[in-house]
């Protein structure tokens, strides 16, 4: 189960603003330290919840990492390390 931080729950109607700003508004535009203060918050919480680029400790042992992969979409079977960390 994932983890979300009170700020990203006291600020989701501000992030979902933006993408959708960002995505139909050419001239939007949002205050740096804003942005800044976003993106680390949502680094903390990609963080907190094995989202990122180093294999989770879950996943590397074959046995575990193996019933993943036969889980999922042909597609996705040649995917990273982030994306195994997610898809678990």
């Amino acid at each position: 189960m994932a983890v979300i931080t009170e700020w990203l729950e006291e600020h989701v109607d501000m992030l979902t603003r933006w993408e959708v700003e960002t995505r139909y508004n050419l001239d939007f535009c949002l205050e740096l330290e804003k942005v800044k203060k976003s993106y680390e918050k949502i680094g903390e919480f990609l963080k907190q919840n094995g989202l990122d680029y180093s294999l989770r400790e879950e996943l590397q042992e074959g046995e575990v990492r193996e019933k993943l992969i036969a889980l999922l979409p042909k597609s996705k079977k040649n995917c990273d390390n982030f994306e195994l960390n997610c898809f678990y």
